[in-house]
């Protein structure tokens, strides 16, 4: 069977499948929408998500900025298991696609996918062995990420101040925000916040994941009375409340899973 399980070539063949039935039909499909809803709700497919973006549309003239921008982002998938991965990425492709569909992705960037993906299974395939392979995967991005993207004329928007004293603690924390809100510009406000979090240490991720905890059990009493909450209340309050912070084996998709249900409440 001629078709790929690369999450880059499965997301652009989602749109490009997408767009085609919706001239076929010619009427709006839910074939995005319901993919995108799928992503974000699966913790291993929203953080693939996140790598992908970052990898193909980060910038960076340093290598050893570069360098650690990589590492970074391959920080945020080494708790999951490449077989797993691929088995999402199959229910993808067939929940998604008909049998004869062509899974390729844009041709411009298959080799980058292929790279991401190789990179991926290294950091999460247990008694990986294929070094040279993987080195290959991080030149190539290492390349891509100092290739200077064109931007358009929106996301060239900068505003200026005065620059405070150097030696003040505000100067500080202002720098290191806007490295990394210029690091990861290409993001949305919503996806630089998780990515904020997941990059923290394993202790700062906990104390995270503890307030996250307490705050969406008091989002969840709140609205226990609505009609929707009735009778799954007990499930949730049960399941929060048996999360051990200090036993969890994947904290990052813990904090995923949190976030998803604390915004799901919020819009109850």
């Amino acid at each position: 069977m001629n078709y790929t399980l690369n999450f880059g070539a499965l997301k652009d063949s989602v749109l490009k499948f997408s767009a085609h039935k919706m001239l076929k039909e010619s009427k709006e499909n839910d074939l995005l929408k319901s993919f995108l809803l799928e992503v974000k709700e699966k913790p291993v497919l929203k953080v693939q998500y996140l790598i992908y973006k970052n990898l193909e549309e980060g910038y960076f003239e340093k290598e050893n900025l570069a360098e650690r921008y990589i590492n970074q982002n391959l920080n945020l998938i080494r708790n999951f298991n490449w077989y797993k991965i691929l088995e999402e990425h199959k229910i993808l492709r067939k929940k998604y696609f008909p049998e004869e569909f062509i899974v390729l992705g844009s041709e411009n960037k298959r080799e980058l996918y292929e790279a991401i993906a190789n990179l991926i299974e290294s950091a999460t395939k247990p008694g990986y062995t294929n070094i040279n392979k993987s080195e290959e995967a991080y030149d190539f991005i290492l390349k891509n990420l100092m290739n200077k993207k064109t931007l358009n004329e929106g996301d060239k928007k900068f505003e200026k101040e005065d620059m405070p004293s150097v030696l003040s603690w505000k100067y500080i924390t202002q720098k290191a925000v806007n490295n990394f809100n210029e690091r990861y510009s290409h993001l949305n406000e919503g996806e630089q916040n998780l990515l904020k979090v997941l990059l923290q240490s394993e202790n700062e991720k906990k104390l995270y994941l503890k307030h996250a905890i307490k705050e969406t059990l008091n989002i969840l009493e709140e609205k226990k009375e609505q009609e929707v909450l009735k009778e799954t209340f007990d499930v949730f309050n049960k399941k929060l409340n048996s999360i051990n912070i200090n036993e969890t084996k994947n904290i990052d998709e813990d904090i995923m899973n949190i976030e998803e249900l604390k915004e799901s409440l919020k819009k109850i």
